[in-house]
C-alpha cells in the first residue's frame, strides 16, 4: 500500500488549494506564453499541473501514488483539461520523457 493511498480522495477534496492569483503572479514572472510545457513532480490530485494549464501549451504530471495520479486524472477531465498524467517516481524518468520548459513541485517533498 503506498503512503497516500487511502488519502488521496481526501487530500483532493480538503487541501488547501493554490491562490488563482499565485498562478497568474508566477505565469508573468516566468513569461509563460501559451506554448511551453511544464511537468509537476508529484503532482499528487494536480493542483498545480490543473492551475498552470491555461499558461502553457502541454502539462505532465507525476505521481507515485496510483490513488493520486488517478484523482489528478478524475480532477483533469472535470476541468477539461489535457493534463497527461505518468505513474511513477520523478527520480525513475528517463531521458526519452522528453524535454521541459518549466519543472514545479508543491507540498511533495516529503
Amino acid at each position: 500500500m503506498g503512503r497516500f493511498e487511502t488519502t488521496a480522495q481526501t487530500y483532493a477534496a480538503r487541501r488547501e488549494p493554490y491562490s488563482p492569483a499565485f498562478f497568474t503572479a508566477a505565469a508573468k514572472a516566468l513569461n509563460l506564453q501559451d506554448r511551453e510545457v511544464l511537468i509537476d513532480l508529484g503532482t499528487g490530485p494536480g493542483p498545480l499541473a490543473l492551475g498552470f494549464a491555461p499558461y502553457v501549451g502541454r502539462v505532465v504530471g507525476v505521481d507515485p501514488e496510483p490513488a493520486m495520479a488517478a484523482e489528478a486524472r478524475r480532477a483533469a477531465a472535470a476541468a477539461k483539461v489535457g493534463l497527461v498524467v505518468i505513474g511513477g517516481r520523478a527520480e525513475d524518468l528517463g531521458a526519452d520523457i522528453g524535454h521541459f520548459d518549466v519543472v514545479s513541485i508543491g507540498r511533495a517533498l516529503h
